[in-house]
């Protein structure tokens, strides 16, 4: 059980790290969309 338990917490680490680079950019890109333009229109993607 400790074996398996460790071994899935190291997959759930380097899911993480693969994931957080994405997620990164998903959020620089809903920012930079925001950042053009202004007014209600911004909600409409």
């Amino acid at each position: 059980m400790k074996s398996f338990s460790k071994g899935y917490l190291k997959n759930t680490l380097s899911l993480l790290k693969m994931s957080i680079p994405a997620i990164l950019r998903y959020f620089e890109i809903i920012s930079r969309k925001f950042s053009q333009c202004n007014g209600p229109e911004c909600f409409c993607v």
